[in-house]
């Protein structure tokens, strides 16, 4: 079973191991959300340069990966199984979702 510590340590090694998705850009990721089988990171992408968020260049693509509590293998993650892990309203990523 693994356990959050070695998530994480497999979770960096995954991050380490993806290009930079351009020059003055890296990859990161969140800190671990439980769901069930697993461990969830959203990746981030951190812009190196000095210059004004605004103008920092925008990326898409998976929105994270799962490492199975399992195995320890990494699943990129798309939107539907974003959702179906419970996992797209916990963070409130379109703005309130208790609004009506």
């Amino acid at each position: 079973m693994i356990k959050l510590e070695e998530s994480n340590r497999i979770a960096k090694e995954h991050i380490n191991s993806l290009s930079a998705p351009a020059q003055g850009y890296r990859l990161g990721h969140s800190e671990a959300t439980y769901v069930e089988g697993g461990w969830y990171y959203d990746y981030d992408v951190l812009c190196e340069l000095d210059i004004p968020k605004q103008e920092q260049e925008k990326f898409a693509g998976a929105f994270g990966f799962l490492i199975s509590m399992k195995t320890g293998l990494v699943k990129d993650i798309c939107h539907s199984e974003w959702v179906d892990l419970g996992l797209a309203f916990c963070k409130d990523p379109y703005g309130n979702s208790n609004a009506t």
